[in-house]
């Protein structure tokens, strides 16, 4: 197989194999982090930094009410918390955290946000209007025609190395309960604080998709909802449930 970079390599979907042993049904959330000041100020950000807005506080806090709904709310023991290290997923990740009443947000790397290569820190504006070769490139090939930036093939696998860790602690192999894998002390839910460009990946691996296009709809800590069910000792069945409007 062939993908848009122009790179030979296997295919691999993130299907029921991956949970095979699971013992009972847990839910996996990705959520993209609320508004950052780079958001407010029109900024490809990538890599850097920045903190969230007062908005992206909130809207933050309002993501975490929305949980209410859900069953597993109601054993916040057992829900997982992991974010990218970049500080608008991790401000994300506490106040959900916090508000809930989960434990405290654990790091993990492969959740960074894709790098934008020469385009980090600088206004998507300026760069319709200044770069306008360089847009229209970006327009067909994505972030594939953006010196410097990150590929398909290094988010295709960044995003199978996201869901091979959930598989993990899903089925109690890492963790500080790894020696004891009984359902009473596995987690419900896992929850992701992301980013919108890393989201993407994280949906598309379920189905094998190793292009741009088409892009998926992430606002600001929209959310992506994914049930994972035991079927058989070697099979888990993975249903795509809901994609959640922003909140404003």
């Amino acid at each position: 197989m062939v993908n848009s970079s122009g790179v030979t390599s296997p295919q691999m979907v993130v299907d029921g194999h991956w949970f095979a042993g699971l013992l009972e049904p847990v839910e996996c959330l990705f959520i993209r982090h609320g508004e950052s000041e780079g958001n407010q100020e029109g900024i490809f950000q990538g890599r850097r930094d920045y903190s969230l807005t007062q908005r992206g506080r909130e809207q933050a806090r309002r993501r975490a009410a929305s949980f209410e709904k859900y069953p597993w709310y109601k054993t916040p023991e057992r829900v997982r918390v992991f974010t990218s290290p970049l500080a608008r997923a991790r401000q994300t990740a506490e106040i959900i955290s916090e508000t809930c009443r989960f434990n405290p947000p654990e790091v993990l790397d492969a959740l960074m946000e894709l790098d934008v290569g020469i385009w980090t820190g600088q206004q998507i504006r300026r760069i319709k209007e200044e770069e306008k070769e360089q847009w229209e490139q970006f327009r067909h090939m994505s972030w594939e025609g953006v010196p410097g930036a990150e590929k398909i093939d290094s988010l295709y696998n960044r995003a199978l190395a996201v869901w091979a860790h959930l598989s993990a602690v899903a089925q109690g192999k890492v963790g500080a309960d790894s020696q004891d894998s009984s359902a009473a002390l596995l987690p419900r839910a896992l929850i992701c604080i992301t980013h919108g460009g890393m989201l993407q990946w994280l949906v598309k691996v379920t189905f094998g998709y190793r292009s741009w296009f088409p892009l998926l709809p992430i606002h600001n800590v929209g959310l992506y909802r994914c049930r994972i069910e035991p079927v058989s000792p070697s099979f888990a069945l993975l249903s795509w449930l809901e994609l959640d409007s922003p909140l404003e």
